[in-house]
């Protein structure tokens, strides 16, 4: 199981049986041997993460100081545990290891660390724990939000001791990065110095390691900006500042776009880059993930010009421009992209597709519970998270609409060429053998690709060709050209008798006839006919005069011999003999071989002639098949109505399942769905168990328009197990089918899923069933009703593990998942605050009130966690809580806005009391206002929400601190910011820290 796919089986094993066992699991690891270990540490990975926190919480002990035990933690030889000089061989072979120090090999499980964990890490030893994380999760996995964010804290101790052994004074956050070193800034990496924000990070006080700390932010792939709350703003700050550095220093082009590297989007002033330089970026510096750019339409234009500037114009590109452009295609404008060869685009596509970042899911995507599509990541980060319908939101989806259907375009372009050996295909021979009948099939063969190898074989063999044999091959090529010339004119209307054309003319003819959306299907087809006839020509003739064979070429006998056996130019042949639009007479006995070049040049005239009828089509009024939807892979979610409207019934049939395998961004899914339902299932009242599973992911949305059309019949459990994995919506539908008196099985509960959460009845459920599916329960990630919460609590209660309810173990915690949001608010009392940060989002989402939590646990919560908080649930709250929970979400700006509009509210009140007061005195006398009246000021029930604005752009968000008690307003509780407003040392406006100053020394005196 460790071996090949942990994920499945462990999904729904309990956390105090998988600590029970915790040996077993070592030993099996052990027993699969060190040449198993990379598949099985890249495994484990995929385990759920309260598994792995109580990997760690089982294997590594604490000292009576609080302190972990890193040495076990890290899996650190005995070598250097020892501390000795003697023994210089620090490598570590896990396996041997684990059975001579007999370790449970806890470093395999570090993305389970929490924060309580964090927190009992030496402080000097930090730096070695967070490079062994990055180390073990890769470059493409996130450090989760509320891990990061308890590293940030553990860094700030880290440099705090430094500080103190240095016997440095540190005034600020600026002056503490500057203790970083070189080593440190690897180690810690650009996601987490991302949490610093730009303010702090372009002003640190050392300019060397500022530098090399922008430098590594450079690193950063751009997808991880849409987690560590950098803005956009901030974002373009550490771009303009870095990219004056540089040129400060005077460092050359290519240095610049190095060092640059994924900030260079961001940088506001125009590029004057040389060509060469322009292409050593796109080609060499940046990989995939960096070239999937996510900037505002300015941005995408000057980026634009730079890649022209470089590449020249579009309709010069080759393949391999297209391949290393990639994503980065993605700035163009429509008339780059039709300008593009079609060649090009025919042999570029399938890598483009592939290769493409777009149509990748992301997690921890602020206020949203599941994953989300790169492009629409992108688009709410532009926006600053107030949804995608705002214009820089709009317009890089727009842009990336416009990439995707030309992919489609060009996929189309693509199985154009492609399908069209089936039409080449000889009629299937039924063959008699004894008693049955046995269907000859015809062979799979890929006639472009085939007609590739076969030219790179002749120009690679032809220098060593004799001379008779060098002429042979430039007569084939001629006589091809010939044929196909002819057989073009004539389906195009011309009289090859009476018209005379070069090649050059026809090339030409065949393109301008191509471009006419009008021309019949018919002449479209015999074009692609006589396109195919010269690949397979050229095959059956060259693959004979070099004497290929078919483990050369990659196929099968069988497969050169059907190829052999094809019949081409039937009819063109005819024209041979009498017309011809370009004389050839060759002896090939006598002729003169042509040059490589020259037969290269001949070749490419041929090649553009063959492929002259593939020019990209306005994908609004192509009609799609089956087969360019999954060449085109997740560009396909960007179909639109017409498009499904224009396919056959036939073809959108033959992908329904396919197209319920893709994932939909927000907007798009409604628009797929409807337009499926309208073309497949109009005139149908319910549609069957086996299309719902087809459907896949369009279930979510058919539910949601009309649960009737689905079949919620208990035979279909298992299509509605389709359903409950995707959408908590259809469970009425389901229990209206069953009979009233009887409960839900183990069966129908795994089934449901995420239906279960609909159900707001205790008449179905077992109170002891539901007990022992806890575990399986807790990641339904569902959302419901107070009262429905009430219930399920109380019918739970019995069966809570009191480690949970107690925060002794995170894990525990991390295993009740959503149903930590339904407790009553005095379980939330005996949770030590750091525990706090395993609230998983769904469990904030199901609060009904942050007042249940106080200011210290509301500012432990993971700033994920705080961007699912909502304006209902922040109503009664004091301003000490709000201060609290403003610092925990400091990396939304949305839920910022929110709470910056009731600290607003809070000094106007306190306002208009001092002023009451001091008129009450007559003016004359000072007032007794103790600390406590600015809190107090929320216990009147009447306090208003938050009034709507206007959103405004606003300083991007700083580190949360962590202090040790209450929060409270010394400067040494919060980073120091340049004109910050999102800190719990700043959170109140400086009028009312004056006052509050002021009243509190008033107090003191009396």
């Amino acid at each position: 199981i460790l071996i090949h796919n942990p994920a499945p089986f462990f999904a729904n094993v309990g956390t105090k049986e998988f600590k029970s066992k915790i040996v077993d699991l070592r030993d099996a690891i052990i027993r699969a041997g060190i040449e198993n270990l990379p598949a099985i540490i890249e495994n484990v990975k995929s385990m759920p993460k309260r598994l792995l926190t109580a990997w760690l919480e089982a294997a590594v002990p604490v000292f009576e100081t609080g302190k972990l035990d890193v040495n076990v933690l890290l899996d650190r030889p005995a070598s250097l545990r020892a501390h000795s000089t003697d023994d210089s061989n620090v490598e570590i072979d896990l396996i041997s290891h684990a059975e001579n120090l007999d370790a449970m090999l806890p470093s395999l499980a570090l993305s389970g660390l929490s924060c309580d964990m964090i927190d009992k890490i030496p402080a000097e030893e930090i730096i070695e724990v967070i490079s062994t994380i990055r180390y073990r999760n890769g470059e493409d996995d996130l450090i989760p939000s509320n891990t990061r964010k308890c590293l940030v804290n553990s860094v700030r101790q880290y440099l705090e001791l430094k500080a103190a052994l240095y016997d440095v004074e540190i005034s600020n956050e600026m002056e503490l990065l500057s203790l970083v070193t070189t080593a440190d800034i690897r180690a810690i990496g650009p996601e987490i110095l991302l949490t610093w924000g730009s303010q702090t990070l372009t002003t640190i006080t050392h300019p060397e390691v500022r530098m090399e700390v922008l430098l590594t932010i450079a690193t950063a792939y751009p997808h991880l900006y849409f987690h560590t709350g950098a803005t956009l703003q901030g974002i373009t700050e550490m771009a303009n500042h870095l990219f004056t550095l540089l040129k400060d220093a005077k460092k050359s082009e290519v240095d610049i776009v190095v060092g640059m590297k994924n900030l260079l989007p961001f940088v506001s002033a125009e590029f004057d880059f040389d060509p060469s330089t322009v292409q050593l970026y796109v080609k060499s510096i940046l990989d995939l993930k960096s070239k999937a750019v996510c900037m505002p339409s300015s941005h995408r234009e000057k980026y634009r010009r730079m890649i022209i500037s470089g590449f020249d114009s579009s309709d010069t590109w080759d393949s391999l421009d297209l391949v290393d452009l990639g994503d980065l295609l993605l700035t163009m404008t429509k008339d780059d992209l039709m300008k593009i060869p079609s060649t090009s685009v025919r042999k570029a596509l399938p890598q483009l597709v592939s290769g493409s970042v777009y149509g990748s899911t992301l997690p921890e995507i602020r206020g949203f519970l599941e994953p989300q599509i790169y492009t629409d990541a992108c688009a709410l980060w532009l926006n600053d998270g107030y949804g995608l319908e705002r214009s820089e939101g709009i317009d890089y989806l727009k842009a990336w609409q416009l990439l995707a259907r030309w992919h489609l375009s060009g996929a189309h372009l693509l199985n154009t060429r492609n399908n069209l050996r089936n039409s080449q295909a000889t009629p299937r021979r039924i063959v008699k053998r004894q008693t049955e009948l046995t269907i000859e099939e015809v062979p799979d063969i890929d006639y472009r690709i085939l007609h590739s190898k076969v030219m790179n074989f002749l120009q690679d063999r032809y220098s060593t060709l004799s001379t008779e044999e060098a002429a042979k091959a430039v007569f084939i090529i001629s006589q091809t050209q010939e044929l196909l010339g002819n057989g073009s004119l004539v389906a195009m209307g011309y009289d090859p008798e009476k018209e005379k054309f070069t090649q050059v003319e026809v090339l030409e003819l065949i393109k301008q006839y191509r471009s006419d959306e009008t021309k019949p299907q018919d002449v479209e087809d015999k074009l692609n006919q006589l396109a195919l006839d010269s690949q397979v020509r050229l095959i059956q003739k060259l693959v004979k005069l070099l004497n290929l064979s078919p483990a050369e070429l990659g196929i099968s006998s069988e497969s050169i011999d059907h190829v052999n056996s094809l019949s081409t130019f039937a009819e063109e042949e005819e024209f041979v003999a009498t017309v011809k639009y370009e004389e050839v007479d060759i002896d090939v006995t006598k002729a003169e071989p042509v040059s490589n070049e020259d037969l290269a040049k001949e070749i490419s005239v041929l090649e553009q002639e063959i492929f002259a009828a593939s020019i990209l089509k306005n994908p609004d009024t192509i009609l799609l098949t089956c087969n360019d939807l999954l060449s085109a892979g997740m560009s396909t979610t960007a179909l639109t109505a017409g498009d499904i409207d224009r396919m056959s019934v036939k073809e959108l049939k033959n992908c329904m399942e396919y197209l319920g395998t893709l994932r939909y961004g927000t907007r798009q899914l409604p628009i797929i769905w409807k337009a499926v339902h309208k073309k497949l299932f109009k005139d149908v009242e319910k549609v069957t168990p086996r299309d719902m599973i087809y459907l896949g992911n369009l279930l979510p949305a058919a539910v949601k328009e009309n649960a009737k059309f689905l079949d919620f019949g208990k035979p279909a459990l298992e299509a509605i197990s389709v359903l409950g994995s995707k959408s908590d919506l259809g469970v009425e539908e389901y229990l209206a089918t069953r009979t009233l008196s009887s409960q839900l099985s183990m069966k129908e509960i795994y089934a449901l899923g995420r239906m279960v959460c609909g159900i707001t009845t205790e008449d179905v459920l077992e109170k002891q069933l539901l007990i022992k599916l806890l575990p399986y329960i807790g990641t339904l990630e569902c959302r419901v009703k107070p009262e429905v919460g009430s219930l399920l609590y109380s019918m739970l209660k019995p069966g809570l593990d009191d480690q949970a309810l107690t925060g002794k173990s995170a894990s525990a915690m991390d295993e009740m998942g959503w149903l930590m949001g339904i407790l009553p608010a005095k379980v939330y009392q005996k949770i030590p605050a750091p525990q706090l940060s395993q609230f998983r989002p769904s469990a904030v989402m199901n609060m009904r009130t942050m007042n249940d939590l106080s200011a210290k646990q509301l500012l432990r919560l993971s700033p994920q966690a705080a961007s699912m908080v909502e304006t209902p649930q922040i109503k009664a709250l004091n301003l000490s809580k709000v201060r609290a929970l403003r610092s925990a979400a400091g990396e939304d700006p949305k839920l910022r806005q929110s709470l910056n509009a009731i600290v607003t509210q809070f000094e106007r009140k306190l306002a208009a009391i001092v002023k009451a007061e001091t008129e009450e005195l007559g003016g004359n006398e000072d007032l007794d206002l103790q600390p406590d009246d600015m809190d107090a000021i929320v216990d009147d029930p009447t306090t208003p929400e938050p009034e709507p604005e206007t959103p405004t752009p606003e300083p991007e968000a700083e580190p949360e601190s962590e202090p040790e008690s209450e929060p409270d307003d010394s400067p040494n509780s919060q980073p120091s910011t340049k004109g910050d407003d999102d800190g719990a040392a700043f959170a109140i406006l400086p009028s009312v820290w004056l006052l509050f100053i002021s009243f509190s020394f008033y107090y003191v005196i009396l």
